[in-house]
């Protein structure tokens, strides 16, 4: 995955190749890949994210509380953090939104769609170990959802989307500072020069 020479990381992680050399990975530490697992893989992945943040994203992405995770919930995790490292959390939204609603619910697919509610709280501690808590209260009153300790699947889909906009929209004015700057030194050097003339 991190070898992906064309295209995004996330890109790579959703596609064939990067799924299957996932798998492979997987496969060589069992059927079952444990919080020691996650820890060490995480801490070589993402540098930015505590060993205490990714104990809470394996408890809570544990719904059942088994103690260990399978392919699915790694590969999920994989490509969120692709995501959210390349500033496109909304496009690993449209790929993978059902599964993260599972995964919000605690594991509730035996629910109907429609009735299962997740709550607040437990959306807030993952967002938050995912690093994206700076955005959770701005947008909980911007929606109108402030008040709430269940969201809906409609809620949690727009609070959601809204989020990770909100990210993405950051990340791309974060990487381009330098851009902004240059191109307002040479305006203002040709203003200068053209006030001499």
């Amino acid at each position: 995955l991190v070898g992906a020479k064309e295209g995004s990381a996330l890109e790579a992680a959703c596609a064939e190749p990067g799924t299957a050399e996932l798998r492979r990975w997987f496969d060589t530490v069992g059927d079952r890949l444990r919080e020691a697992h996650i820890l060490s893989l995480l801490r070589r992945c993402s540098k930015d994210i505590s060993d205490a943040r990714i104990l809470d994203i394996f408890d809570l992405l544990d719904c059942e509380a088994r103690g260990w995770w399978l392919f699915a919930d790694l590969h999920w995790l994989v490509c969120m953090l692709a995501g959210r490292a390349e500033g496109r959390l909304r496009q690993f939204l449209y790929l993978y939104g059902r599964d993260s609603f599972g995964f919000l619910t605690g594991g509730g697919e035996q629910q109907p769609i429609g009735s299962r509610r997740v709550r607040v709280k437990r959306l807030v501690r993952l967002l938050g170990a995912f690093g994206l808590d700076q955005y959770v209260v701005s947008k909980l009153h911007k929606l109108q959802l402030a008040s709430k300790q269940m969201f809906t699947e409609s809620e949690v889909t727009q609070f959601l989307f809204a989020i990770c906009q909100q990210h993405d929209e950051d990340f791309v004015s974060l990487a381009k500072p330098q851009d902004i700057s240059g191109s307002m030194q040479s305006t203002t050097s040709k203003d200068a020069v053209d006030s001499d003339s």
